[in-house]
């Protein structure tokens, strides 16, 4: 599930489809349709059982917005099959971020994107999406 976030992330959607995005848009055009719009993101995997993986994905909008993104993704030999993803940024342009002791209110804003807001449990997999370089490299 990784490589298919790091081949958007390197904007090679041809590898992205092929790891996946087939599995989840109607057409190649929609696919990278839905990509459009978004600066860079971070991927947190949050769990894996079987199959299953259970994932965040924090996206930067060139507006400057954040978009959150929380689900699963069912994988085969290194390809998703299918996704049961929802946008949880909240009403009010917040999102729930998930802690030892419940949930916080957070603001979706760059200085949020750049300190990592995560849950606790969370392992995290830096990644960029478009217009920044890679973590650590």
């Amino acid at each position: 599930m990784v490589a298919y976030f790091d081949a958007i992330n390197d904007q090679d959607h041809r590898a992205a489809w092929e790891l996946g995005g087939k599995n989840l848009a109607g057409d190649y055009r929609a696919f990278v349709d839905g990509l459009a719009g978004t600066e860079r993101g971070t991927v947190r995997i949050l769990g894996v059982e079987g199959n299953t993986v259970r994932a965040e994905l924090e996206a930067l909008q060139t507006d400057g917005s954040l978009k959150v993104f929380e689900g699963s993704y069912t994988v085969r030999s290194g390809v998703i099959m299918a996704a049961d993803v929802r946008e949880v940024t909240g009403a009010e342009g917040g999102l729930r971020q998930a802690t030892s002791r419940g949930c916080r209110r957070l603001r979706p804003t760059r200085t949020a994107m750049r300190t990592g807001c995560r849950s606790r449990a969370s392992v995290p997999v830096e990644t960029r999406v478009r217009g920044s370089s890679r973590p650590g490299r």
